[in-house]
Formats: C-alpha cells, sequence, structure tokens
C-alpha cells in the first residue's frame, strides 16, 4: 500500500535538514549534485545561507506566487524531503522537482506518494493543466517512477545537467491534467510492482 505523503510549508528546521541531508554524498548525486566549488546545489536557495536569512529574505524565497517550495513529511509527521513546483500560470503550467533526503526510505514508495500529492495540488489545487519535469539521462529511478504515472517523453536538451566535471542530457517529461490518474489506479500498480519486484517506488 502506498505510504501516505503531506505537504507543508518550509519551516527553518526543514531548511537545516535539507542541509544536512545534502552534505551526503550519496542524496546529493541523487538531486542536484554539486557546484564547481564543491558545495551541494539546490533549486531556488542555497539552505546553509537560509538559515540564518531575515525575514524578507524567507518571504521572497519562500512565498514567491510564482513558485511553490513546500516540504515533505509523513503521516507521522517526519520530515523526509522537499519539492518545488515552478508556476507559469499564465499558461496552466508547472515543473515539478523533488526529492527524498532521508535515504532508509528510499524504495518504500515515498517518491511515488510525493509525486502523486504534487500532481493532485497540480491539477486538482491550482487547476493548471499541463505538468512537467527536467530529469537529467542518467536518473534512472526518475525517469520511471514518471512514465509510470503517465507522463511522456517530449524531448531532450543536449548537455544540460552537470555531474562530476561532465555535461550529460536530460529529458523533458510532460503530464496532462486529462491523464492524470486516480489515486485507485497507483495502488493497483503498487500492488503488481510489489509482487513482481519487490518494492514501489524510490
Amino acid at each position: 500500500m502506498m505510504p501516505r505523503v503531506h505537504l507543508h510549508e518550509v519551516s527553518t528546521e526543514d531548511v537545516a535538514r535539507v542541509a544536512r541531508w545534502l552534505e551526503d554524498d550519496e542524496v546529493c548525486s541523487r538531486w542536484l549534485g554539486t557546484l564547481e566549488s564543491g558545495e551541494p546545489m539546490h533549486l531556488d536557495y542555497l539552505p546553509r545561507e537560509m538559515m540564518g536569512a531575515p525575514a524578507e529574505k524567507w518571504k521572497k524565497v519562500f512565498h514567491d506566487p510564482h513558485r511553490r517550495i513546500l516540504s515533505l513529511y509523513t503521516a507521522e509527521g517526519e520530515h523526509i524531503g522537499e519539492a518545488h513546483l515552478a508556476l507559469q500560470d499564465f499558461l496552466g503550467w508547472a515543473e515539478l522537482a523533488f526529492f527524498i533526503g532521508r535515504k532508509d526510505l528510499c524504495r518504500q514508495g515515498y517518491g511515488t506518494a510525493s509525486l502523486y500529492n504534487l500532481l493532485d495540488l497540480v491539477f486538482n489545487g491550482l487547476c493548471l493543466r499541463r505538468a512537467w519535469a527536467n530529469v537529467p539521462v542518467f536518473n534512472e529511478p526518475g525517469l520511471k517512477l514518471l512514465k509510470r504515472a503517465g507522463f511522456v517523453r517530449e524531448g531532450r536538451l543536449r548537455q544540460s545537467w552537470p555531474r562530476g566535471g561532465r555535461y550529460y542530457d536530460s529529458f523533458i517529461m510532460g503530464l496532462l491534467a486529462a491523464e492524470f490518474r486516480t489515486p485507485q489506479m497507483w495502488e493497483e500498480e503498487a500492488a503488481v510492482a510489489i509482487s513482481e519486484w519487490g518494492y514501489w517506488g524510490w
């Protein structure tokens, strides 16, 4: 059965945990990797800088009407990751990205549950018509997860993703509101995947 994941407003404690998670090479490499300086990359803000940021800067980052940054929590109230939505309301689009920072929860369905919650927000909460993601070719678990959710490969960006001193291509994956599947359909697929492979999600 798919675990429950909830979307929460980001707290200072959440940012501190994100900073600690990204210090782990395995977690960092599964997310965005590092800058040339060796500092972990992150979307929209640098966690270490935000930990002591004034209220005005915090509001600018976490209360931008064109961008949603949300913490991922389990039903038991544990912080496990972070999600980002870049909104293009006039086009009805949202670019999404997220990561699970808790290594011990990988391959237990939390990635799947997080993706469903984000898509529910995009299509049912914000009433947008299209969600998309930019995924590097080496992120095979992420690509498989999106494909299972119904995303379609719409294009390829050449040498768009830095990793280990090299640049890799990435795929643009898209999903329309009319293609969004219900939680019941996800549960049925999860049962099949668990019976065949022994786990669901990443």
